[in-house]
């Protein structure tokens, strides 16, 4: 399941078609399930989105996500390096209005060094909130 959310095409590829081979309905299994908080960790690789939303659509309102977005924060404040911090921005958008307890880490992130965090905070507050410029003044 891990390999679902690989950063290499082919792996995430190769995961996919193994597994609806031997278990068409993975999805629904107690152990994809049971990694729905891993899969929300690793939300700035494009395919986990697709992989919760096969999992549970309404994946944004598990405890699970709510657990994992503390972590997601922290990480966007304190990563060393550039690319972790955009990761972590990227995947706080995709909560959309369910993170609005990143608005204040992610405007912070608006002055990281990198552009591309800078960037990538933006459009994930306007995601959570588009008038989340009104609401903190």
């Amino acid at each position: 399941l891990k390999a679902l959310v690989s950063r290499k095409w082919l792996v995430r590829s190769s995961a996919r078609s193994v597994l609806e081979k031997i278990l068409p309905d993975w999805p629904q299994s107690q152990e994809a399930k049971k990694m729905i908080s891993y899969f929300v960790k690793a939300l700035a690789i494009g395919t986990a989105e697709e992989v919760l939303n096969q999992i549970n659509p309404e994946w944004r309102c598990t405890p699970e996500a709510k657990q994992a977005l503390p972590d997601i924060m922290k990480t966007l404040i304190d990563a060393e390096f550039w690319d972790i911090r955009l990761e972590a921005a990227i995947a706080l958008g995709k909560f959309g209005p369910g993170a609005s307890k990143a608005i204040i880490p992610l405007m912070s992130a608006l002055n990281d060094h990198n552009q591309e965090v800078c960037e990538a905070a933006g459009k994930a507050l306007q995601k959570i909130d588009p008038d989340w410029r009104r609401k903190v003044q």
